[in-house]
């Protein structure tokens, strides 16, 4: 015996860290976004932006506990926290990306955009980013379902903070 026990409902760490933004497109699944939204407060962030018609999906959310704010688009929203002195960085394959396993999050204010499960994102908010970092993949398909590479990516955020 090895003495594991499983434990529900452990106390969340406290995050002390500079405030992360997730910023979502209009997509195609509630699916998607309401699974980006667990994953967000699980790691930490502090607010999850999200545009169009798309709506958080309860029970897969489930007790996502940070502030979800509604937009019609994304762009207004990206140049209030540029304004405001966030670094803005998107999630996508890209020329001139960085590779996820080498990029060090800097410890200031941050929004993190994630694109479009067919799309990515667009050339007027890739126009708009401070950086865009992009997780190699060894095999295909050549991309990673939205949620997944937004959870992926929050991961490694989280574990290069405090």
């Amino acid at each position: 015996m090895n003495g594991f026990q499983q434990i529900r409902n452990r106390e969340s760490l406290q995050n002390k860290n500079p405030p992360l933004v997730v910023g979502c497109p209009s997509m195609k699944s509630n699916v998607n976004i309401s699974m980006i939204a667990r994953s967000a407060s699980c790691m930490g962030a502090d607010t999850l932006i999200i545009t169009g018609q798309n709506r958080i999906t309860k029970h897969i959310s489930r007790d996502c506990n940070i502030p979800i704010k509604h937009h019609n688009s994304l762009m207004p929203v990206i140049r209030k926290y540029k304004e405001n002195g966030y670094k803005i960085i998107g999630l996508e394959q890209a020329t001139n990306s960085s590779n996820m396993h080498q990029y060090k999050f800097a410890d200031v204010p941050t929004f993190l955009v994630v694109g479009n499960e067919c799309k990515g994102l667009d050339q007027e908010v890739l126009d708009s980013l401070d950086e865009v970092i992009e997780i190699p993949l060894f095999g295909k398909p050549h991309s990673l379902n939205v949620a997944v590479a937004t959870s992926i990516c929050l991961f490694e955020y989280a574990k290069q903070r405090k």
